[in-house]
């Protein structure tokens, strides 16, 4: 005989109150879906002057002036900031020097203050101790062309007297070492004794030219353009160093006649 147990029921929930079931909420508007911003910071306001022109490009530096030409026994150098005037001071010269030193005057007065000169006298060098040198120079380098320079070197022209034999080489050195753009060579060349021609001959000559102005990548540091005074020059000395150091004979050498120093 099978043995009933009584049911045992589950307690139920108490009912709730009106009050405690929630009520759904009212639909209400819509919501824009949120979107990621980046914080831009606007640039800040320019500083200082607002006016246009502190914008404007700055105006380019002019260049500067080009150098007068110089003129001498009527050769032309263009573009010479520095220019030397060599000049044959021998016996041969002794009725004329005054006229030439003239027109050295002359050119020099023609130069502008930017460029810058000196004068080389040469001659023959005494044997006494007394005697002047083989070259004078006006200035022991190369000095503006203004009013105070200019009264100088008249003075030094004054004090000029021709004398002897002359070795124009010494005075080509001479005006080299001061390194101008151009030298004027101004000279009566004649043949010395014994058939040489400039103390040490043509080639020799040429050879220590080539030493003290050589030349570098096709161009040389000084122009040396010659003027042959009175005769074309026999020993073709004054011709080959116009050719190879002046540029070429057309534009580097010429002859100047008596007549011309009076003009």
């Amino acid at each position: 005989m099978t043995r009933q147990f009584p049911r045992i029921r589950k307690p139920q929930p108490p009912p709730l109150s009106p009050a405690a079931i929630p009520l759904p909420h009212p639909p209400g508007p819509a919501l824009a879906p949120t979107v990621a911003t980046t914080d831009i910071t606007p640039p800040a306001p320019p500083t200082g002057p607002t006016n246009s022109s502190a914008t404007k490009p700055a105006r380019p530096t002019p260049p500067a002036p080009k150098p007068a030409p110089v003129a001498f026994g009527g050769l032309t150098a263009e573009r010479a900031l520095s220019v030397v005037y060599v000049v044959d001071c021998s016996g041969p010269m002794v009725t004329t020097l005054p006229q030439v030193l003239a027109q050295v005057q002359r050119s020099v007065e023609g130069l502008s203050t930017d460029q810058s000169f000196s004068v080389i006298l040469f001659g023959d060098a005494g044997r006494e101790p007394a005697d002047p040198p083989p070259t004078e120079a006006s200035s022991p380098a190369l000095v503006p062309a203004n009013a105070k320079s200019r009264a100088a070197l008249a003075t030094f022209l004054k004090k000029a007297s021709p004398r002897g034999k002359s070795n124009p080489l010494d005075g080509l050195k001479a005006g080299l070492s001061m390194q101008p753009d151009v030298i004027f060579l101004f000279s009566r060349s004649i043949t010395r004794s014994q058939g040489s021609v400039w103390g040490k001959g043509l080639r020799a000559t040429l050879d220590e030219l080539d030493t003290v102005n050589p030349l570098i990548r096709s161009s040389r540091q000084t122009t040396i353009k010659t003027i042959q005074f009175i005769d074309d020059d026999p020993t073709m000395v004054m011709q080959t160093i116009a050719r190879l150091h002046g540029g070429g004979v057309e534009s580097g050498y010429r002859v100047m006649k008596r007549e011309e120093l009076a003009r």
